[in-house]
């Protein structure tokens, strides 16, 4: 914190960060797809966890389309009013002046929303998914999932008032005897 405070002392930066804007690219609706697995026979193992982040090439042309459309925002006279410099990515990626090195930035800077969902997806039959409408484990009786794992989709949005939604339905159907 003192570093912070010593930083924002040097003539103009304080000025500088209380006139910035922060500008994030978000896939809100990738078509990559992770994977959980067993990583053994012991439950109180952790499972083995792959999230296979932009593995679909579709995923990487939605994003760096996403970037372009910025940056033909930013070159506009009225883009360059608002949107001022730029930051990242910058000289050591070359300022992404080709996919590749905007797909090395992705690579070396991206994070995750830590949304994640969908591993046991709700569906019709056990052939497309994990759980039935009434959140049953199909094969197992009496087993029941309640929570972000059933989403048929990853939704473009926080999870949390539909992770809230799926508990509030399973105390219904247990209540309910359902």
């Amino acid at each position: 914190m003192a570093l912070i405070s010593l930083v924002l002392m040097i003539p103009g930066v304080k000025t500088a960060v209380r006139q910035s804007l922060g500008v994030g690219l978000c896939l809100m609706s990738p078509l990559s797809r992770g994977q959980v697995r067993l990583s053994s026979k012991d439950p109180s193992e952790p499972p083995s966890i792959d999230p296979r982040y932009l593995t679909q090439e579709s995923d990487w042309d939605a994003l760096y389309s996403l970037f372009c459309s910025l940056r033909r925002a930013q070159s506009s006279e009225q883009g360059r009013k608002v949107l001022g410099f730029e930051l990242q990515p910058g000289p050591a990626y070359g300022y992404c002046g080709s996919e590749a090195r905007f797909r090395s930035w992705v690579r070396a800077t991206a994070l995750p929303y830590f949304h994640l969902c969908g591993t046991c997806r709700m569906g019709t039959g056990a052939a497309d998914s994990v759980v039935d409408a009434n959140l049953r484990v199909h094969g197992v009786k009496g087993l029941r999932v309640a929570d972000a794992s059933v989403a048929p989709r990853i939704p473009s949005a926080p999870i949390q008032a539909m992770v809230a939604m799926v508990g509030h339905r399973a105390s219904s159907l247990i209540a309910n005897g359902s």
